[in-house]
């Protein structure tokens, strides 16, 4: 099924290509396109399955092909030779755009596919399309033959009906038009593989989001994936927290080879694309965001450069359909010293130290080996305050018993304390109130000095609770 139909652009220069938008045509015919006489660059994916068209009009043309370099340049991933692409034959598919389909077969993994062209005939023929591949001259590649397709959505906006030719690299065939095509749609991975592939969303409360994934592929672990239990390939995500001292370069495996660097808008912020290559796989790890508490490591890990190739528009799509939660939750995301609790309505998370557990669910109580704990009761506020709940804490006490108060601020709202009240063990209470709903955090046993238990599990429970905003 096609929504709509695309080009998939794979690897280095075809990543750049990928933000040149194809410019609408200025007038309604073959004939003035063709004046403009400009070829139009045109965004790519490569696919490496046969794609499944209904209600689509199919025209299907079959050639050889020969292959002629024709220059030599620097790229993403070294150098590299560029010539056209061994086509074997393409496909016409008309719907409400006109698409073609070429698919063909590169002599050896160490070739893609390039840029990508167009422009109208002269005389009101019709169009010529220009699929460059390009091979990287200096990568150690496997020398098996690699089938690969491509779908170029055909600038053929406005042309009024009748039948056309079509050149793609050295392949000819025809086209009718019955009806006045509407204009392509803008390319995009996320395009690309919405009609390419199923996928299914994943919600991953530890990392503070949630992306989607091809839906056959199975879990390796909760942020792990991968196309069978056997295979080596991966898709997965880590992340950190970010700091003064953070760079994007320590997210990516330890002693990896750097292959290059591009920048990627990924809609809801940009990242950075590395490929690495690594003793035993060669990877693509997309970095995002760069100026957030916490970023997040999207990567690809395969065995083959024309796997990579292959498999690419998956790591951008799921890079882009990432949701993340809201940025008061971002303080929840654990690191090797800590744990996260997230309340069974999501209304708020906090992180608790290694070492403590879970001890009951309602109302909450985290415990520690050596007793030290905190309990969180939440209940409606009824319109309390903070003057009203300390009124009722001291009722009845004379005004030297001694009980230490004071305010700070939790989740981004505005709290109190107390501290000494006449309990059979010694507490410190933290009442905190966000919009109709009183927290209430006891933390115990609260000799003095604190024992370092209860002080570790004040610091991370405090520093980390955060609220849900309520819709």
């Amino acid at each position: 099924m096609f929504k709509h139909f695309i080009v998939i652009v794979m690897l280095g220069l075809s990543l750049i290509a990928c933000n040149a938008q194809p410019p609408a045509p200025a007038v309604t015919t073959p004939a003035s396109l063709a004046a403009q006489a400009q070829p139009v660059m045109t965004n790519s994916i490569v696919i490496t399955d046969t794609a499944i068209v209904t209600n689509a009009a199919i025209i299907t043309t079959t050639s050889a092909v020969t292959e002629t370099v024709v220059e030599a340049e620097e790229s993403f991933f070294g150098p590299m030779e560029v010539s056209p692409a061994r086509l074997e034959n393409i496909t016409v598919v008309i719907t409400d755009t006109v698409s073609v389909v070429a698919r063909g077969t590169f002599a050896n993994g160490c070739v893609h596919i390039g840029e990508i062209t167009q422009q109208p005939m002269p005389q009101n023929a019709g169009i010529s399309v220009t699929i460059q591949a390009n091979r990287m001259t200096e990568a150690m590649c496997t020398q098996a033959l690699v089938p690969f397709e491509v779908v170029v959505p055909l600038e053929v906006a406005g042309w009024a009906a009748g039948t056309y030719q079509l050149t793609v690299n050295n392949l000819n065939t025809t086209f009718d038009l019955t009806t006045t095509p509407t204009a392509s749609q803008p390319i995009s991975p996320m395009t690309a593989t919405e009609i390419l592939t199923d996928w299914r969303r994943v919600t991953l409360p530890e990392v503070g989001l949630s992306l989607e994934i091809p839906a056959d592929w199975v879990t390796l672990d909760e942020t792990t994936w991968s196309p069978n239990i056997t295979s080596t390939q991966r898709l997965g995500i880590h992340w950190a927290r970010t700091g003064s001292s953070w760079q994007p370069t320590s997210m990516l495996p330890v002693e990896a080879q750097i292959g290059g660097r591009l920048t990627v808008e990924l809609g809801w912020s940009s990242g950075l694309l590395y490929q690495v290559q690594t003793m035993t796989m060669t990877e693509l790890h997309l970095i995002a965001p760069l100026d957030g508490p916490v970023a997040y490591d999207f990567y690809l890990s395969v065995t083959s450069p024309e796997t990579l190739s292959a498999e690419q528009a998956k790591l951008e799509y799921m890079a882009k359909s990432a949701q993340l939660s809201s940025p008061k939750m971002a303080a929840c995301m654990p690191d090797a010293t800590t744990q996260l609790f997230v309340s069974d309505d999501n209304s708020f998370c906090l992180l608790y130290p290694l070492g403590f557990n879970i001890a009951q669910s309602n109302p909450l109580v985290i415990m520690g080996a050596n007793g030290g704990q905190v309990e969180i009761k939440v209940e409606p506020a009824q319109r309390r305050g903070f003057d009203e709940m300390l009124q009722k804490a001291l009722r009845g006490l004379p005004a030297h018993y001694g009980v230490t108060q004071g305010k700070l601020t939790v989740g981004g709202e505005a709290a109190m304390f107390l501290e000494g009240l006449p309990e059979r063990v010694p507490t410190r209470r933290v009442f905190v109130i966000q919009g109709n709903t009183l927290y209430t955090l006891t933390f115990s046993p609260l000799e003095q000095p604190m024992p370092a238990e209860v002080a570790a599990l004040w610091q991370t429970v405090l520093a980390s609770f955060s609220f849900e905003p309520q819709p």
